[in-house]
């Protein structure tokens, strides 16, 4: 009988093992495709370039038509001024198109000569932004670009009365000597809340603007007398962001020493709108300049780390792990790797 129980339970005891160790049928992990908050990112980003980059117009020339593509076209002219008065700079848009193609309303202040945030004593040489020791106060006054409002808000703290931040623009210059050392550069140091209709972002952080062309003397009079001309520059952009993108998620974006993200205001999509009648181009004058190369370093939430390639326009000349480089395009393409794994996106501009 003690051989009979003892067969049986030996019997059940390597059923037990041999059931339990029953493999699972494998599952394929979910593939993370999110695209939407690099695209976000990159439009907060994009935003605040452009802010930066009127106030460097503003900030050297206020005559009119020297802004160039963020000024008005024809047609809009007299929705449109900017104003130097003493120690600011007003420009004001009032529902205005503008070279660029976008639509801007309300107004945009750069205070200098401030001693409260100058790097050295004031000496009051401090007029234009290539000048040494240059800093420019940013202000937002009701500011708006295609429908998004854009503030100088601070976003991690709301309720601190107007919770506005500082944002400065300041030349990096080592001293006041000419010919200039190197090339220009300026900090961008600040936060900015952007809204249009149920949706809104946030960017808040530091980054530093470089003339890249700076020793070519069409952009930039080796003595430093004559305002930059923006509009032959070549310029990228380095340093770190932090924020939220439209569903109120958190993202932190940096922007690569070794690839900084590059803007050349020589550079727009074909000046062709359509085709009229179907044998007519019809010519679209205005000027878009978007972020033409670059990486950015996206982290958002939970999810595995992004890098944003904006000169990638498409992978289908090299393998998913090894796309070729292609030059920089004046368009709106960009592409986001997760994993190694490239995807295309357009860029919301």
């Amino acid at each position: 009988m003690k051989k009979h129980s003892s067969l049986i339970c030996t019997l059940l005891a390597a059923g037990w093992v041999l059931f339990s160790c029953t493999k699972k049928p494998n599952v394929p992990p979910v593939s993370d495709t999110e695209v939407k908050t690099s695209i976000d990112a990159a439009f907060a980003t994009q935003l605040v370039s452009d802010v930066e980059m009127i106030c460097s117009f503003m900030g050297e020339d206020h005559s009119p038509g020297y802004q160039k593509f963020y000024g008005p076209v024809p047609a809009s002219l007299s929705s449109f001024s900017i104003i130097r008065s003493g120690n600011r700079i007003s420009i004001n848009y009032n529902n205005t198109l503008c070279h660029d193609g976008k639509v801007r309303d309300g107004s945009i202040w750069l205070y200098f000569k401030e001693a409260e945030y100058a790097t050295h004593p004031i000496t009051g040489n401090e007029n234009y932004i290539r000048d040494y020791n240059f800093t420019g106060r940013i202000t937002l006054e009701e500011y708006k670009v295609d429908g998004w409002l854009i503030d100088n808000k601070d976003y991690e703290n709301p309720n601190s009365g107007t919770n506005n931040t500082t944002v400065l623009l300041t030349n990096l210059r080592p001293d006041g000597k000419t010919p200039v050392s190197g090339n220009l550069q300026w900090t961008l140091s600040g936060g900015f809340t952007m809204r249009k209709d149920l949706d809104s972002m946030a960017w808040k952080g530091t980054i530093t603007k470089t003339l890249d062309n700076t020793k070519d003397t069409k952009v930039f009079a080796a003595n430093a007398q004559n305002p930059i001309d923006w509009s032959l520059a070549k310029i990228s952009y380095q340093g770190e962001a932090k924020g939220y993108t439209p569903g109120n998620v958190p993202y932190t974006i940096r922007y690569s020493d070794k690839a900084p993200l590059r803007r050349d205001f020589t550079c727009f999509p074909d000046k062709v709108k359509d085709v009229s009648n179907g044998t007519t181009l019809s010519p679209n004058f205005r000027e878009f300049h978007p972020i033409t190369s670059g990486i950015a370093y996206f982290t958002t939430g939970n999810a595995y780390p992004r890098e944003i390639y904006f000169d990638n326009t498409q992978i289908s000349y090299g393998s998913d792990l090894s796309p070729v480089d292609l030059p920089a395009q004046c368009d709106n393409k960009a592409a986001v790797q997760i994993k190694g794994i490239f995807y295309p996106i357009d860029l919301k501009y």
